[in-house]
C-alpha cells in the first residue's frame, strides 16, 4: 500500500529494490539538508589553541556515537599503523573511550559547538560498517574539509575521489585506510 518511498542515499534506494522489490519510480532520493552557515563559522585558530595542538601537526576528526558501527576502533587502529607523528585524533560524541587508546588520541564527549571542531580539523574521518548517509559527512564537506569515509555511508555518494575526500572500500581494511588518511 506505500506509494511512495524517500530515501537519504541511491545505497539505500539500491537496499529497498533488492529487499523489496519496490518500484524504482516510486523511490525518491532527497539528500540530507546541512545548515551551511553554521559550519563555516568554526574558529580554527582558537580551537587548535585551546586543544593545544601544534601548527605543524595534522589534525585527524572523528564525530558520532555508536562507535564500533559507525568505525571509530578501524580510525584508532590506522592511527596505530601510521609511522606519523604529526597526525593527531579527537573524538566528539557520546561513547565509552577505549581503555588502550594511544597517544595523540583525545575524547572530548558531545560538542555543542561541533562547528569549531571542523574548523580546527585538516581531515574528517569517518569509516562506518553500515550508515544509510551521515549528517555529519555533510557538515563536514560544507565547513570546508576533506573527507575519508567507507563504501558502507551512502553519503559516500558525494565523494568526488581526490577532489573532496576518498572513499574506502572495506572500512575494516586498516591498510586502505592508513593510506588514505
Amino acid at each position: 500500500n506505500t506509494r511512495h518511498i524517500i530515501i537519504n542515499s541511491e545505497m539505500v534506494g539500491r537496499d529497498v529494490r533488492a529487499r523489496f522489490g519496490f518500484p524504482e519510480d516510486r523511490i525518491h532520493l532527497v539528500r540530507n539538508g546541512v545548515e551551511v552557515e553554521r559550519w563555516r563559522r568554526g574558529d580554527r585558530e582558537a580551537q587548535r589553541a585551546e586543544w593545544e595542538v601544534a601548527s605543524d601537526e595534522y589534525l585527524l576528526l572523528f564525530a558520532g556515537s555508536g562507535w564500533e558501527r559507525k568505525g571509530l576502533p578501524f580510525v584508532i587502529a590506522a592511527l596505530e599503523k601510521s609511522a606519523d607523528t604529526s597526525l593527531k585524533l579527537v573524538v566528539a560524541g557520546k561513547g565509552r573511550p577505549p581503555r588502550n587508546a594511544p597517544d595523540g588520541v583525545r575524547f572530548l564527549g558531545p560538542m555543542a559547538d561541533l562547528e569549531n571542531a571542523y574548523a580546527a580539523a585538516d581531515l574528517f574521518v569517518f569509516p562506518p560498517i553500515y550508515e544509510p548517509s551521515a549528517n555529519v559527512v555533510f557538515e563536514a564537506l560544507v565547513a570546508g574539509l576533506p573527507v575519508v569515509t567507507s563504501s558502507c555511508n551512502g553519503a559516500a555518494e558525494v565523494i568526488e575521489e581526490g577532489i573532496n575526500g576518498t572513499v574506502v572500500a572495506d572500512p575494516s581494511d586498516i591498510g586502505s585506510l592508513a593510506a588514505a588518511i
